[in-house]
């Protein structure tokens, strides 16, 4: 990937910051003219800070993508939202049931399922631990809220990078409903319907909803007799009873299951060991040394061509119930949020991508979780108003993964042997290494803001928060076995002959921390307002949930923080007919975790210093009665600071002034949705075009080989034409995604030292289709 630093943010200067952020709102009344007369723009309400506000008059950094958007852009799983987000990334290093999150830069950047993200994901206020419970479908939404920025104190889990809100529609007391069925290439189809109902008039509703989906995989697999890859096969469930007992007591009791067992994603190998053949992989190579069939990957191949011997299972499993009580008295609220997950991770895959087997995987892990929270708040915000909360939560979990290596070798190689009985001859044999642990953590913390008005303008809010986190692993055992799966070598913790009884002693930590945020807002007029803020950031200590070779792999990472400072400006401009959003930060980043992988070694590192700065802006214009035009532009300059070094290549490589993972230097989105009305009917047309700059997967950027795991700049274009009859509740729509066909990786690991091939997952095909839907 050749990536070019004079591009679009080396500009870094704080003057040229302001005047992008603030001049708009000096000259709004001079510079710009307008001359048709459209209608405004709908106002947008968010519960970001705990009640229900306009976005506008809030000073926070928040995207906003309703109902209406999910169904016009086309959305179904969370995976997508990034083409509509500014300095949003997503990476799925197993497909988009994985996600990585990515704001500003702040990404976790390991694919292990016992870490807590930097950014929270929170089903109707309950903190999702396990990050594949974050990649199920989207349905039955009244919106999501993405908020940028370290949260604290306002939400129950402390966060580093921002917090994503799924809000979930509430029944109320009149019956009615919708089915949506969507037809696409593939063989996809999909099934969306809700319906809701009173029980008891003005007491008690409820609100059931379904989501059903199925897709041949669109990787072509070439291997005989397998299936394709990248497949589609999920059901989801959500039932939603509303009690409310008063005007000042309600309770919504939500219970969610769903469920996923697709084909695995397509790994599509980059191999990297140049020969007269062309470039192949280790096991090709010593198997083509020895007269035996190799492999080499078709030149006629486009990105997504698959030669996986295995098709496994990705099988996902997710329940939860949640209980959200409410009690207004006077001007002060009490919520309670209670919250229980239970989840499963069963992935079956062909890690190499080629009728070989030079990797392959299995990996199984069981999640529990429970929260609880409670919070104070006043229900009015003027000339004073104030949040408090108390939270706990605890997950628990049990995993076990199995890697093969070489096992194509059998032919040509005896078993796995320690003694050193192989001869110079003979190369290496394959072997099997199998890793288990179970981990416990425990959250506590108290958390609270308040807001002061010093004078009619002019606002104040300091918030405060004391967490308390305790972890444990134990149960650590690891091994290495020989082609038949028969235990040899200890591991973790070393011992020969091998030891079925043997574990780790339990590692644990506990950490204390105090942060909290300061924020002046000043309202300009009725319609601008600017604020600046400083807001420190925590992430507890961690496990590395993928040691496997050596107990010094085990090393927890130590807690991570981050200094935020942020300045802002959001409003209107004639009277309502366009809305803007910006913002401008730096973030001052200490002991950033992320894995680290060289070779069969995965471990979890920690760079002392790293520094994140950046713009954002947001622009939505009612440019006709029958036009709305949106925009969003994302600039980030990031940078490893403080000597980071990391060895790879046989030697140790400086990573000083390397880019972070997973954060492009410019993305931008720009959308059109115009509706026209006829006799016949309503036609409503939605295109969305995005664009992502070069961006990398590691800390190593471009050093030390590792210039293949990244990607260089692409855009995407998205569309969907719908037509609703006159009189009719009938809809009718055509949709496409990526319509440009465009090729590209949504995730990579450098497995060159070992195995000679790029692990890469490449983003979706051109997919397109049909939707009817209908409301009654």
């Amino acid at each position: 990937m050749n990536k070019n630093f004079s591009a679009p943010f080396r500009f870094i200067n704080l003057g040229y910051f302001f005047t992008l952020v603030f001049h708009p709102i000096v000259y709004a009344d001079t510079v710009l003219t307008y001359t048709p007369k459209p209608s405004n723009l709908e106002e947008v309400v968010v519960t970001s800070q705990r009640r229900e506000q306009s976005l506008s008059s809030i000073p926070l950094a928040v995207s906003v993508i309703n109902s209406q958007l999910i169904t016009k852009a086309s959305l179904n799983s969370l995976s997508e939202i990034a083409s509509l987000i500014p300095n949003l990334q997503i990476a799925q290093p197993n497909g988009d049931v994985l996600p990585i999150f990515s704001i500003r830069g702040v990404s976790m950047a390991d694919y292990s399922t016992n870490q807590s993200s930097p950014i929270g994901v929170y089903q109707d206020g309950v903190y999702l631990s396990a990050n594949y419970m974050n990649g199920m479908t989207l349905f039955d939404l009244e919106r999501v809220e993405v908020i940028k920025g370290p949260q604290g104190t306002l939400f129950g889990k402390n966060t580093t990078g921002g917090a994503i809100q799924l809000i979930s529609k509430t029944p109320d007391f009149e019956a009615d409903g919708n089915l949506k069925l969507s037809l696409g290439n593939y063989n996809a189809y999909e099934l969306k319907a809700a319906y809701e109902t009173p029980l008891i008039d003005q007491k008690l509703a409820l609100r059931v909803a379904a989501n059903i989906a199925k897709a041949d995989g669109y990787s072509e697999n070439h291997a005989p007799g397998q299936d394709d890859l990248s497949a589609v096969d999920r059901q989801a469930f959500k039932a939603t009873l509303l009690y409310q007992a008063n005007d000042d007591l309600e309770a919504v009791l939500r219970l969610y299951s769903s469920r996923s067992d697709a084909n695995a994603p397509a790994v599509i190998p980059e191999a990297s060991i140049a020969t007269a053949f062309g470039n192949i992989d280790v096991a090709s190579l010593v198997l083509a040394g020895a007269s035996q069939p190799f492999y080499v990957r078709p030149a006629s191949y486009d990105g997504h061509d698959a030669d996986a011997n295995k098709v496994g299972k990705m099988a996902i499993e997710k329940d939860g119930i949640s209980l959200n009580v409410h009690w207004q008295q006077g001007n002060i609220n009490f919520n309670s949020i209670t919250g229980y997950y239970n989840g499963r991770y069963d992935l079956q895959a062909d890690s190499d991508g080629t009728p070989l087997q030079v990797l392959e995987l299995g990996y199984l892990s069981e999640n529990k979780q429970f929260s609880q929270e409670f919070i104070i708040s006043s229900e009015q915000s003027e000339p004073f108003g104030y949040i408090a909360g108390i939270y706990f939560s605890q997950d628990s979990v049990d995993t076990e993964v199995y890697y093969d290596f070489f096992h194509s070798w059998q032919t040509i190689a005896p078993a796995f042997n320690p003694g050193g009985a192989l001869t110079t001859e003979l190369p290496p044999s394959g072997l099997t290494q199998v890793q288990r642990y179970e981990q416990d953590r425990k959250s506590q913390a108290l958390f609270g803001q308040i807001n002061y008005d010093l004078s009619n303008a002019l606002t104040i809010t300091a918030g405060l928060r004391y967490t308390k986190d305790h972890g444990k692993q134990f149960n650590v055992h690891t091994y290495t076995a020989d082609y038949a799966g028969t235990p040899i070598i200890g591991l973790i913790p070393f011992n020969i002959p091998y030891d079925p009884d043997a574990v780790y002693p339990s590692q644990r930590i506990n950490d204390e921390e105090w942060t909290g945020t300061l924020k002046l807002d000043y309202q300009l007029n009725d319609s601008h307002l600017t604020y600046a803020s400083y807001s420190p950031g925590y992430r507890g200590s961690a496990f590395n949930g993928a040691a496997v070779n050596d107990i010094s792999e085990l090393d927890p990472a130590p807690p991570e923080t981050i200094n935020a400072w942020e300045v802002g400006a959001k409003g209107q401009w004639l009277e309502g007919k366009i809305s803007y959003s910006s913002a401008l930060f730096y973030y001052d980043y200490r002991n950033l975790q992320f894995i680290n992988i060289v070779g069969v070694t995965q471990r979890l590192e920690s760079a002392d210093r790293a520094s994140i700065k950046g713009l954002e802006l947001e622009l939505q214009a009612q440019a006709t009665d029958k036009l709305t035009l949106t925009a969003g532009l994302g600039l980030i300059d990031s940078e490893f600071k403080d000597d980071l070094t990391l060895f790879a290549q046989g030697q140790s490589q400086d990573l000083s002034g390397n880019d972070l993972p997973n954060a492009p230097e410019f993305n931008a989105n720009v959308s059109a949705n115009y509706r026209i009305n006829f006799s016949a009917g309503e036609l409503n047309t939605f295109i969305n075009y995005s664009y992502v700059d070069d961006q990398w997967f590691t800390a190593f950027n471009d050093s030390a080989g590792y210039e293949p795991i990244g990607e260089s700049s692409y855009d995407l274009i998205d569309a969907r034409m719908s037509f609703s009859p006159t009189n009719s509740p009938i809809n009718v729509a055509l949709w496409g995604k990526n319509l440009t066909d465009t090729e590209y990786k949504l995730y990579g690991i450098n497995l060159s030292e070992s195995f000679g091939y790029n692990y890469t997952i490449r983003g979706a095909p051109r997919t397109y289709g049909i939707e009817i839907s209908t409301v009654f």
